[in-house]
């Protein structure tokens, strides 16, 4: 980690595609757009050098120019909140591609699309719109599979995990990225930045962008694959699972 790396296409074309993710759709969907991330839709390629000059030279990098972190409270419904992270947004676009970069990886690993089970943030980067998940798969397609399914069966036990992103292991990330990609040189400063925006301590990923969608995904694929293991019915939208059980039996 503290070393140089040779540069790659593949890396530059993962930074490519995190500064113009982040210049036409923002880096979170909490807060505001900032007025920073315009730099990158204006000067795309001068972004990019910059983010494989940190590539070249990660240890140094944080050395000399810490990220920098904003935690504060957002609005959830109409009488709650939750804390989510806004990031400087070099060290964000950054932070982004590296999960671009093993973005196949991850959905490699991840429970297929086709089994018709998870239906949150399917990873199927575009360059022609820039967006980095499947648009056809989504929330709606969530509902939908739960409307069809709950006709099917008895029971249905609607759950989620509480306090999700905050809570995440990081020791368990890691893991699972070890597992999920062969790309340790990636997997080691996606660590090392999460521990920084995390003001060191071992669990936490910040809200609210796409890199930590896609991270805690690989994440909740454990529980994707305990549950299918069990023969247990199910769907899931990020960290809400809906469970099914006891069939209807047909009339004879």
């Amino acid at each position: 980690m503290s070393g140089k790396v040779s540069k790659s296409l593949q890396f530059r074309d993962s930074c490519r595609f995190a500064v113009n993710n982040v210049a036409r759709h923002g880096d979170t969907d909490v807060f505001p757009f900032p007025i920073e991330n315009h730099i990158l839709f204006d000067l795309p390629d001068a972004a990019v050098d910059i983010m494989e000059g940190i590539h070249d030279g990660f240890a140094e990098s944080l050395k000399k120019m810490p990220p920098v972190r904003v935690t504060s409270f957002s609005a959830v419904g109409y009488n709650g909140f939750r804390s989510a992270t806004q990031i400087d947004p070099l060290w964000n676009a950054y932070f982004l591609a590296l999960v671009v970069d093993i973005g196949q990886d991850i959905e490699a690993a991840r429970l297929p699309r086709e089994k018709g089970i998870v239906f949150s943030y399917r990873f199927m980067p575009d360059t022609s719109t820039w967006l980095m998940f499947d648009p056809n798969i989504g929330w709606r397609q969530y509902q939908d599979a739960l409307i069809s399914k709950a006709k099917q069966y008895e029971f249905v036990l609607a759950c989620d995990i509480a306090d999700f992103y905050p809570r995440i292991y990081h020791h368990r990330l890691k893991n699972a990225l070890r597992k999920a990609t062969r790309k340790t040189n990636i997997v080691q400063r996606i660590m090392a930045l999460l521990s920084r925006f995390s003001e060191g301590v071992s669990y936490g990923l910040p809200i609210g962008g796409p890199a930590a969608r896609l991270l805690s995904e690989l994440l909740l694929n454990r529980i994707d694959r305990l549950l299918l293991s069990h023969g247990i019915p199910y769907c899931r939208f990020v960290d809400d699972f809906h469970l099914f059980a006891i069939p209807f039996r047909k009339n004879e």
